[in-house]
């Protein structure tokens, strides 16, 4: 192994634990640099790539990893063809995206073991209790802690948001990773159900009806991928737990809350809720603009109404404005890449069992859950989101280039 191996592993690490813990209170500190302001990812990916160069070149180019380096293959014709976005633009957001896939193959290169994957996996889940810790302080004082924000936002049922959305994606992925390791090992021990409580607890504090949405396609899919019947019996049992917790949780702090979150998920399909009826009316600026030019605009052209008070943001779905900037063929090399590790992933598991393969059907699952996100939300535009995207592609085909030699 190379000395600067361990290195790479470590920063990105720690990296990801950072973000997961503290959200983009962390990935927005500006750091000065002489005259040059930049954020921890821009370091951490240019560390990593320095200290791991190596490990990445050595990634080996199955099938996974050759359908990465044709999207961003496309993403770079795309600068050649439309031209350099001007930095701190929305454009420059964008192409971020193929420039943090750099993880995925420095997850692919240093994580090269079952443990060191699983080190992963854990930080994650660890930051998970830091997560809710922050947003139980902040629900019980009122008070800013950690947070980028200046004050809390009130969503549009009428509710308090005392963490941000990004959390509840963070707990979403915690939620997968160890409800399904708890699924196929029939057993739930006790860092695991500490850590899906605080997921659970991180989920509703941030009351994002996404996260709900991304939960529920993750396990949908486990009972895809692992074997339904296995699955759906261990499914049930965690999902009595759950109604457990959330009963539990409710008499320790208050029904309240919990009865907010509720009213929020039955507005989940309401066309006539401001916060739904918004971003369908920006999605639909974007869908127009991609009928108009289906082979894409390039990273350099963003202008729509929805968007006039704030130039960066995107319509909040992610895989629409992608079809935008690389056009729909773009956007097919960048789907391929999930269906070809669903596809692996499910022939696999059918071949070996669900149990010998919980790592694999989680960090898929997880894959899943930010590609749901990010339907409704800026996520593949959003460096310290999507990077989890890179880290949980790197970690599911390392798995299955290891099982299926």
């Amino acid at each position: 192994m190379s000395a600067n191996r361990p290195a790479a592993f470590w920063i990105v690490l720690l990296h990801v634990f950072l973000v997961a813990a503290f959200g983009n209170a962390y990935a927005k500190l500006a750091i000065p640099i002489g005259e040059v302001i930049v954020f921890p990812t821009e370091l951490v990916v240019v560390s990593a790539a320095v200290l791991g160069f190596r490990a990445i070149v050595s990634v080996p180019r199955d099938t996974i990893t050759m359908l990465v380096v044709a999207f961003v293959g496309v993403g770079v014709l795309w600068l050649g063809i439309g031209g350099m976005p001007a930095p701190s633009s929305a454009g420059a957001k964008a192409f971020s995206f193929f420039v943090y896939s750099i993880f995925y193959f420095v997850v692919r290169g240093c994580a090269v073991d079952d443990e060191a994957r699983w080190q992963f996996l854990r930080a994650i889940g660890t930051a998970s209790i830091v997560g809710a810790c922050i947003g139980l302080v902040q629900m019980r004082t009122g008070a800013t802690l950690f947070t980028a924000a200046e004050e809390f936002e009130i969503t549009s049922t009428g509710s308090t948001r005392w963490l941000g959305g990004d959390f509840g994606l963070y707990g979403v992925f915690t939620t997968l990773v160890f409800g399904i390791k708890a699924i196929f090992e029939r057993k739930l021990a006790l860092h695991s159900t500490l850590l899906l409580a605080a997921a659970a607890l991180e989920i509703i504090l941030s009351q994002h009806r996404s996260a709900f949405v991304a939960l529920a396609v993750g396990f949908g899919a486990t009972t895809l991928l692992g074997g339904s019947t296995e699955a759906l019996r261990g499914l049930t049992k965690l999902a009595v737990i759950a109604v457990v917790g959330i009963v539990v949780s409710a008499y320790l702090f208050g029904s309240s809350y919990v009865d907010d979150t509720v009213t929020r998920l039955a507005h989940t399909s309401d066309l006539n809720d401001e916060n739904i009826n918004w971003r369908l009316l920006s999605s639909y600026e974007v869908f127009y603009g991609v009928q108009e030019e289906p082979l894409g605009h390039g990273f350099t052209v963003w202008d729509f109404l929805f968007n006039l008070k704030d130039p960066l943001t995107g319509s909040h779905n992610s895989l629409l404005d992608l079809a935008y900037r690389i056009g729909i063929p773009g956007l097919g090399v960048f789907l391929a890449i999930p269906v070809a590790l669903v596809r692996r992933t499910r022939r696999l598991v059918r071949a070996t069992g669900g149990h010998a393969n919980v790592m694999l059907v989680s960090t898929c699952t997880c894959v899943l859950a930010v590609l749901t996100f990010a339907c409704f939300n800026v996520v593949l535009e959003t460096p310290y989101m999507s990077i989890f995207f890179w880290i949980f592609l790197g970690i599911a085909a390392g798995v299955l280039h290891e099982r299926s030699r």
